[in-house]
């Protein structure tokens, strides 16, 4: 855009501003993952959203998910949130362990440019890592009365509570075995020790998504 002013004594005394206008205002775009990480074949929702970088007027147009510079396949659903536009795509992890580039580009629209998000880095693994710790309800305890263990099993990245069964151990002695609830603990209960020194040890048998894992040692005394 050029503007020319002139104070009326001929063109010596004519100056022009010519003013850049952009056509279109420049976007951000980022992307999310809902389960970061996660198992191969399992669900994962990603999430872009396309902030304008100045002015009020609602983002519209469309948004493409790329795993490693491939377009994923699936139905991206839209909303807003202010003037950002949302948009969302469920799909199913790859079947192969690993760790994938996710990005999502915006096609920009009249108002808004064109804009592509830094990677994500979606971690997905063949079952999540987990990790067991051992308690004794009383330590030490007098020969003669009984002890209760109680294992609880996390994973040790991501959401989720892991499901299965434990087996407590004296050394290699089994002292038997309990099903997590839905906290993920299991309790053994009533156990009855010879007087001495005891090395406690929780085995979870892991499930379809969660690894199995053995806690440290717990030293019981009697």
């Amino acid at each position: 855009v050029s503007i020319t002013a002139t104070n009326g004594y001929g063109s010596d005394a004519t100056q022009t501003l010519t003013i850049s206008v952009a056509a279109t205002v420049p976007t951000t775009s980022v992307v999310t993952s809902n389960a970061n990480p996660q198992v191969v074949n399992s669900p994962i929702t990603y999430t872009a959203t396309i902030s304008p970088n100045r002015g009020s007027t609602a983002v519209t147009g469309t948004v493409v998910f790329k795993q490693d510079g491939t377009a994923l396949s699936g139905t991206v659903s839209y909303g807003a949130s202010g003037s950002n536009l949302v948009a969302m795509l469920t799909v199913n992890a790859p079947g192969t362990a690993g760790n994938y580039a996710i990005t999502a580009e915006y096609s920009g629209d009249s108002n808004y440019s064109a804009s592509t998000s830094a990677a994500l880095t979606q971690v997905v693994g063949a079952k999540f890592a987990t990790q067991a710790t051992v308690a004794s309800s009383a330590n030490p305890v007098l020969s003669g009365n009984t002890v209760d263990f109680t294992a609880t099993v996390t994973r040790t990245a991501g959401s989720g509570i892991p499901t299965g069964t434990v087996d407590f151990y004296d050394g290699a002695t089994s002292l038997g075995t309990d099903t997590l609830n839905a906290s993920g603990v299991a309790t053994i209960t009533g156990i009855t020790l010879s007087a001495g020194s005891h090395s406690i040890t929780a085995v979870y048998s892991g499930d379809s998504v969660n690894s199995t894992t053995t806690s440290a040692a717990l030293t019981q005394l009697v």
